[in-house]
């Protein structure tokens, strides 16, 4: 409860809940959200933990991040992490459905450039 109260006012003060693994002000918020993401992993793989759905909906209401990718260049840099509503849409198929539709369409206005380009071609005259 304590660490829930810490990432609450890191949220205020930040503006996400992306804590460093290294955060030097409060190292123990640092490593509980270590955990927190290492214990919903297992619960997803249905392995044992100590996760239960009743956290996790509090720290998806938090906007906590399941999934950051590690390794920032610098300190300034926005950390790249997905929120749960992105993971769904990735996990579903979504994403690949959108990207396949936007290639469709790209495709099909070539098409119907090259067919405009055909058509405003002037036609040679024969000799």
């Amino acid at each position: 409860r304590e660490r829930m109260r810490d990432l609450e006012e890191y949220k205020a003060k930040y503006g996400n809940c992306a804590v460093p693994g290294t955060f030097k002000n409060n190292s123990q918020l640092a490593v509980w959200v270590k955990c927190q993401r290492r214990q919903y992993k297992q619960y997803k793989l249905g392995k044992p933990n100590s996760m239960t759905p009743d956290r996790i909906r509090k720290l998806e209401e938090l906007g906590f991040l399941w999934n950051c990718k590690a390794g920032m260049r610098n300190k300034n840099e926005t950390p790249q992490c997905e929120t749960p509503s992105q993971r769904r849409i990735r996990s579903s198929g979504v994403a690949e459905m959108h990207l396949a539709a936007q290639q469709m369409e790209r495709s099909s206005q070539s098409e119907n450039c090259m067919a405009k380009q055909q058509w405003n071609t002037p036609i040679a005259e024969e000799p």
